[in-house]
């Protein structure tokens, strides 16, 4: 949630966002300054996606803190105060009610929470909020399509042995995911094809659920790390990776080692496009390769069920005891 204001009294204007899940405390980042700065408008709220804006954000909060001290102190202060305010009312709570309005449209809603959230600050706030849900799918999208692809790069992805290989990239968790760093050859992660190149036929055969009938890989597969290696020794910020794709397929992927990728079933699981209908459809599927993409937890017994076994338990052993008694 992309979020612009301006103060009625004092003309301090701000921006920033918050980022995460619905069942996890969300990020949140502002900057504070005076109306005679316009740091606003090298920003189009509309339409700035999650990199562009978070790029933009943090070069202007880099210019902030390093040349602006007294929009620093600013910054800081106001950045402190919403934090404390979240706090007060929970930050996992906070983000799921969060979440909840944007997946139902309550912009007016919304509005007002963050009017109350920014209350004790400045009562009379103007507010623009942009906000919207996005899977870790389209996250993952997003991400493959802000790698600058440098001449070292497309090199690498020209070489021989990958030239023709399907173009894949991992899902995106940048809250608790784990860097291509901290992950293992031989680990499995989850990823979308982004260009099939000449197997799109054959991946649609093989895994018929995961594509719709324009081709596109609409639900996440899970394969294996092959291989991992740095694109070139002197830029060690990208990775070329190798993914197994079912068994019979190998895939390819440019990978940044400050991204944090999904490896959790159970994140996964979690997802916001996923509804119970698509869980049971994984669930079903047998087309997933090296296994489910999800699991179902499975319910455990209730209080009521262990006080109803307990009490059967106990009558069998009176009943034992009562026959002994007279008949031994």
């Amino acid at each position: 949630m992309k979020v612009f204001f301006q103060t009625k009294t004092t003309g301090e204007k701000g921006l920033g966002y918050f980022f995460g899940k619905k069942n996890e405390p969300a990020e949140v980042r502002f900057v504070l300054y005076p109306r005679k700065y316009n740091f606003e408008e090298g920003f189009d709220f509309e339409n700035d996606d999650y990199f562009t804006f978070i790029k933009k954000f943090d070069s202007l909060y880099g210019k902030i803190m390093s040349t602006l001290p007294e929009v620093a102190v600013m910054t800081r202060d106001f950045n402190h105060y919403v934090q404390l305010q979240v706090n007060k009312e929970g930050r996992t709570f906070f983000s799921a009610k969060l979440h909840t309005l944007i997946s139902e449209g309550e912009t007016d809603v919304l509005r007002v929470t963050l009017h109350e959230l920014f209350n004790e600050w400045e009562r009379g706030i103007e507010l623009n909020i942009v906000a919207s849900l996005i899977s870790y799918e389209n996250f993952s999208r997003l991400a493959s399509e802000h790698l600058t692809l440098e001449e070292s790069i497309k090199a690498a992805l020209e070489r021989p042995d990958v030239r023709d290989l399907p173009e894949v990239y991992p899902l995106i968790d940048p809250t608790k995911g784990r860097s291509i760093d901290e992950i293992d050859v031989g680990s499995e992660l989850y990823f979308v094809i982004l260009n099939p190149k000449g197997y799109l036929d054959a991946l649609k055969a093989e895994f018929p659920k995961h594509f719709d009938e324009e081709g596109n890989n609409t639900m996440p597969l899970k394969g294996v790390l092959i291989s991992k290696e740095f694109i070139s020794l002197k830029d060690t910020n990208y990775m070329l990776i190798k993914l197994s794709i079912g068994e019979n397929y190998v895939g390819k992927a440019v990978v940044s080692r400050n991204l944090k990728l999904l490896t959790s079933e159970e994140r996964l699981s979690f997802a916001p496009r996923l509804s119970n209908r698509v869980v049971e459809d994984l669930e079903s599927s047998s087309e997933l390769p090296f296994g489910k993409s999800i699991k179902v937890e499975q319910e455990g017994m209730k209080f009521a069920d262990w006080l109803a076994a307990i009490s059967v338990s106990l009558l069998v052993v009176a009943v034992a005891l009562i026959i002994a008694y007279f008949f031994i």
